[in-house]
């Protein structure tokens, strides 16, 4: 049986993500960005990802 939040994750097409860091990588960055938590780092991480997607696409669609 399939838990909601899973089948409400695959719906929405969202993956689970890994991060295999060191905890002092984790501080390293949790001190360059300000930000406490792992996953607030991630998301935003991921977040920069989409968006130098986003602009390559645009950049090569002129």
């Amino acid at each position: 049986m399939v838990s909601r939040s899973t089948e409400r994750r695959r719906r929405l097409g969202l993956r689970t993500v890994t991060v295999d860091l060191e905890e002092s990588e984790w501080q390293e960055l949790f001190a360059a960005t300000g930000m406490t938590t792992k996953r607030a780092v991630v998301e935003a991480c991921l977040r920069q990802t989409v968006e130098a997607q986003k602009a390559r696409m645009q950049a090569r669609s002129d």
